[in-house]
C-alpha cells in the first residue's frame, strides 16, 4: 500500500527535482511515523502485550470450541446411528410388553373365574341364592370372554414369532 502511494505521488511530479523533493519529504514523514510508532510501542508496551496475549487466548479458546463442537457433532451422528439400529429391537420389546400385559390381565380374569365355584358354594351354604345367581350370571360372559382372549393370545404369540419386517407386510387386521 505504501509503495502504491509512493508510485502515485512520484509519478505525478513533472520534473526530477520535484520528484526528489517529494521523495525526501515522504522518507522524512516515514521516519517520523516509524519513530512515533516505536515511541508508542515503548509507552504502551504492557497494554500491547496484554492485548496480544488476550487475542492469543481468545483464538485458542475459539479453536478448542470448534474442535469440541466437531466432536459433539460426530458423537451425535454416532448416537443417531446407534438409535436407528436399536429401533427394531425396542419395537420388539414394546410388542412383547403389550403381550405380557395382555397375558397378565387374562390370568387375573382366570383367577377370578377360578374362585367362582368356592364363592358359589359359600353363597349356597348361607342360602344367599340371589348373590349366587348374580355371580353365575357375571361369570358366564367372563368365562366366554376368557376363551376368546386365549385365542387372541395364541394369535399374538404366533405373530411374535414372525420377523418384524414380515409383520409390517401383514394385512392391517392382523397386527
Amino acid at each position: 500500500m505504501i509503495y502504491s502511494v509512493l508510485n502515485r505521488t512520484l509519478s505525478t511530479s513533472d520534473d526530477v527535482e520535484d520528484r526528489e523533493n517529494e521523495k525526501g519529504r515522504l522518507e522524512e514523514a516515514y521516519e517520523r511515523c516509524d519513530r512515533d510508532l516505536d515511541e508508542l510501542i515503548v509507552r504502551h508496551y504492557t497494554e500491547l502485550t496484554t492485548a496480544i496475549r488476550t487475542y492469543q487466548s481468545i483464538t485458542e479458546r475459539i479453536t478448542n470450541s470448534r474442535n469440541k463442537i466437531k466432536q459433539v457433532k460426530e458423537n451425535l451422528l454416532s448416537c443417531k446411528m446407534l438409535l436407528h439400529c436399536k429401533r427394531d429391537e425396542l419395537r420388539k420389546l414394546w410388542i412383547e410388553g403389550i403381550e405380557h400385559k395382555h397375558v397378565l390381565n387374562l390370568l387375573d380374569e382366570i383367577e377370578n373365574i377360578k374362585q367362582v365355584p368356592q364363592k358359589l358354594e359359600q353363597c349356597m351354604a348361607s342360602k344367599h341364592y340371589l348373590s349366587a345367581t348374580d355371580m353365575l350370571v357375571r361369570a358366564l360372559p367372563a368365562l366366554l370372554g376368557v376363551s376368546a382372549k386365549i385365542e387372541e393370545c395364541f394369535l399374538l404369540f404366533a405373530l411374535n414369532s414372525v420377523p418384524l419386517k414380515a409383520r409390517d407386510e401383514l394385512p392391517s387386521g392382523h397386527s
